[in-house]
């Protein structure tokens, strides 16, 4: 018998957790739901990435749901897959779901939930905060958070990006110095932009000065402007990927002896996959109104990379 799932997943992130989901659960076949935001460069990278990847075993639907000012189509697509999701759910042994942070997810779940094995994998930080949901929903949960999530969540699995680290393997990277990992701090109210460029900077220097040169990935959310003032820079290069920064070493062939940004998973999990140094760069957040959940993350990346003030 087929091990056949439904997948729902929203974000390059979620759909390359699902990516080693399913070489983990042995997964064979299945519906892959991809939802797309009409935000260009989140879409962008979905499409690219499913396309990269060759679930080939898998159907895949794409639907376009605005997050915000829906329209009535978006609710009319919303009515349809409430419909549909439910029976759907009685073909697939497991579901593998993007963040349950996320509403429209959280939206799935509540269509499929009866006497259903969920996975829920990882967005980010979003499961180290949303920790007491998955506890209290009993869900099973494919996660880098392992060492975290464990004791809270018995069915909790690791997510060791085995998948990835097999295709490195066969691959000969090449080496550059730093990859700076562009954040959207600025973008959600964390910071604002003249602090954000000014952290930047700053850091950017201290590399420059010791004769290494960056290489600045940046955030999807990050806007052509604020990019644009980051070339300038000294000793910095931008450089644009339409995929999860996890994969540079594999698409592009290239691999930093370093990786830096401010809060970001990316860091722990590249240095997994690669072997590469990792610093995390603090900065004054405090009195923002997710203080509490960015400690978090940082008491997380401290027992695992650096973790200095920027």
């Amino acid at each position: 018998m087929k091990n056949k799932a439904l997948i729902v997943v929203e974000s390059p992130l979620q759909l390359l957790a699902a990516f080693e989901a399913i070489q983990y659960y042995k997964i064979d076949s299945g519906l892959l739901v991809v939802r797309l935001s009409n935000e260009q460069r989140n879409d962008t990278q979905l499409t690219f990435l499913n396309s990269y990847l060759k679930l080939n075993q898998f159907n895949v639907f794409y639907v376009t749901i605005n997050p915000e000012n829906k329209k009535v189509i978006d609710f009319l697509k919303l009515f349809i897959m409430a419909i549909s999701l439910p029976i759907l759910r009685l073909l697939y042994k497991n579901i593998i779901l993007g963040s349950f942070r996320s509403g429209f997810i959280s939206l799935v779940y509540k269509w499929c939930s009866v006497n259903k094995d969920f996975i829920f994998v990882d967005d980010g930080t979003s499961t180290l905060e949303i920790k007491n949901r998955l506890e209290l929903h009993q869900c099973r949960c494919f996660t880098q958070f392992y060492n975290e999530l464990a004791n809270a969540i018995p069915n909790a699995a690791s997510n060791e990006f085995s998948s990835i680290k097999a295709t490195i393997k066969k691959t000969v990277p090449l080496n550059f110095d730093v990859l700076f990992i562009g954040s959207g701090i600025a973008e959600i109210g964390i910071t604002n932009e003249s602090v954000y460029l000014d952290m930047v900077e700053r850091i950017c220097e201290n590399y420059t000065k010791r004769g290494l040169t960056i290489r600045y990935v940046p955030h999807r959310v990050e806007s052509a402007e604020k990019i644009a003032k980051i070339s300038k820079f000294s000793g910095v290069e931008i450089i644009n990927i339409n995929y999860p920064v996890e994969l540079l070493g594999i698409i592009d062939n290239m691999v930093p002896d370093h990786i830096c940004s401010f809060y970001s998973t990316a860091l722990v999990s590249m240095k997994s996959i690669y072997g590469c140094e990792a610093t995390s760069y603090f900065f004054d957040y405090k009195g923002n109104i997710y203080e509490d959940e960015i400690n978090n993350v940082y008491q997380f990346m401290s027992k695992y990379i650096q973790v200095k003030t920027a």
